[in-house]
């Protein structure tokens, strides 16, 4: 099977894509997470949560010409709860991580353009990453 694909062969010169790597998927990528809990005084319960989560570098696309650096995200939570009730206070992005989660390509399609160029306008489209949020849950269960 002949693996073609037009979009980049105006600027990169080919069209063969068979063998390059899945775009927009790390080769690797890994998490770990805790938890800690304890009971506290008058039926009240806490825990604490720590995640860390990594995502290798992907390809925008099929022609592996551009690439979305990796990242590592960190999370946390902390809380306590009691039968049906709960208090948690979280805090994403721990150490407010600047990356790109996701690289696309993007062609411009409400250009003006003829058939010829129709792949002349083409980018990539990303995705920030959420900066550092912090919150607190309430939660009561029926």
């Amino acid at each position: 099977m002949i693996t073609a694909y037009n979009f980049v062969s105006a600027f990169a010169g080919y069209s063969q894509m068979a063998g390059n790597t899945m775009p927009r998927y790390p080769e690797d990528s890994a998490s770990i997470s805790g938890t800690y809990k304890d009971t506290l005084n008058n039926g009240w319960d806490m825990f604490v949560r720590g995640d860390i989560n990594y995502f290798g570098e992907t390809y925008a696309d099929e022609s592996n010409l551009a690439t979305c650096d990796s990242y590592t995200l960190a999370n946390a939570r902390g809380g306590i709860e009691k039968d049906n009730v709960r208090l948690e206070l979280y805090v994403n992005n721990l150490f407010d991580e600047e990356a790109w989660t996701a690289c696309a390509r993007w062609s411009d399609f409400a250009s003006p353009s003829s058939f010829a160029l129709f792949t002349a306008s083409q980018g990539i489209s990303v995705t920030p990453l959420r900066s550092r949020n912090l919150g607190l849950r309430i939660s009561y269960d029926f």
